[in-house]
């Protein structure tokens, strides 16, 4: 038999979305995600079919053109699940057969009909045009909690992000009680939390202090090439990865470009490092380098301003209080105690043992001294 026409109602009861929405807040019972569908099947004629059970099949489809093959959802009524026609009408529930769960309502679809006969199936292909699935007018709050579309919610289920573009603050939490503010876990592990009281605490969920991190914490800041840990806006600890030049209690330097295995404690020490290697300055400007960049190598500078305004001498060795303070140029120097070769600054190879030994020499080299004042 050739069936002519199929007038149809959708009646959407409830859909998958829905059961998450209003009416998953009665815990009486649990809603079916089926659709109702009615339709009243004619033969060519116009005229209602005989009364029986019929094969059927059903489509969903987000598109309304296409082959049957490019449905998201298909059942198939036969054998004991034939549909039952009588003067032309039947009513199935869409779902009850095969499950909707895994159809995304949240789209426009449209659903397609097949019609088998009443005996063994014989398809006598799908019919036209795809009619276009709507809802009943209270499903529509189905799509919001309290008024706020369920776009604006965040899933517990699933991976989600969260956006908004305000210049209020994006998320706020807060705890009233006694309980930790905040823990975020890995599995099983919890990698990071926050107590009540506000102690942060990475790798361990009992922070004693503000900040708590148990295990090895990496500084990388790859805009600079320097980067650290600020204390007071201070930088208390600070180096480049790249370069291997590391910066303690003040020490700091932004203008070395190639420089390399420099290390300095103290503030100001090794500020104006550009290029020169392996030097090492312990103390406040200790090989500061005045106001121009340090090139010169190999120098070691232990105490407040020792080697203050070197630049490119090298090799020099300089212990003590401003020590070697004005050398800039001279080589191979070293000087041990206070204010030892203080003015010099081109002179080379010198040794002065003994606070304010040749503290006076500028240019001379070759000198070796030893005693407090010698030479001065």
């Amino acid at each position: 038999m050739l069936f002519n026409s199929l007038t149809t109602k959708f009646v959407l009861l409830l859909t998958i979305i829905m059961s998450m929405g209003v009416f998953s807040l009665q815990a009486s019972a649990e809603p079916s995600a089926t659709i109702n569908y009615q339709g009243k099947l004619t033969d060519t004629a116009g005229l209602a079919v005989v009364d029986g059970t019929y094969n059927m099949r059903f489509y969903l489809y987000n598109t309304t053109g296409g082959a049957t093959t490019t449905n998201i959802w298909t059942t198939e009524l036969t054998s004991t699940d034939k549909v039952q026609v009588t003067n032309g009408l039947f009513s199935v529930m869409l779902g009850s057969t095969t499950a909707l769960t895994s159809v995304d309502f949240n789209q426009t679809l449209y659903l397609g009909v097949e019609i088998g006969g009443s005996t063994t199936p014989a398809w006598d292909g799908e019919m036209s045009p795809r009619k276009e699935l709507g809802t009943v007018p209270a499903a529509f709050e189905a799509f919001q909690l309290g008024g706020v579309a369920s776009s604006s919610f965040l899933r517990s289920d699933a991976a989600d992000t969260m956006e908004a573009t305000t210049a209020s603050t994006l998320l706020t939490i807060t705890q009233n009680g006694a309980g930790d503010i905040l823990n975020i876990f890995d599995g099983a592990t919890e990698v990071f939390t926050v107590t009540d009281g506000g102690n942060v605490g990475i790798g361990t969920s009992t922070p004693n202090e503000r900040l708590t991190v148990a295990g090895n914490v990496n500084v990388d800041d790859t805009t600079s090439d320097l980067s650290g840990l600020f204390i007071n806006q201070m930088p208390a600890i600070t180096g480049s990865t790249t370069l291997n030049n590391f910066f303690l209690a003040g020490a700091s330097s932004t203008s070395f470009t190639t420089g390399t295995y420099n290390y300095a404690i103290g503030d100001r020490a090794l500020t104006n490092l550009t290029s020169g290697d392996n030097n090492f300055a312990v103390g406040v400007g200790s090989m500061k380098g005045g106001g121009s960049g340090i090139t010169g190598s190999n120098n070691n500078a232990l105490g407040d301003g020792s080697l203050y305004f070197n630049t490119t001498g090298s090799n020099n060795n300089a212990l003590g209080e401003v020590s070697l303070h004005f050398n800039v140029i001279g080589n191979h120097n070293n000087a041990f105690g206070q204010q030892a070769l203080f003015s010099n600054i081109t002179g080379g190879a010198n040794n002065a043992i003994g606070s304010f030994s040749l503290t006076s020499n500028t240019t001379g080299s070759h000198n070796n001294v030893f005693g407090y004042g010698s030479f001065i």
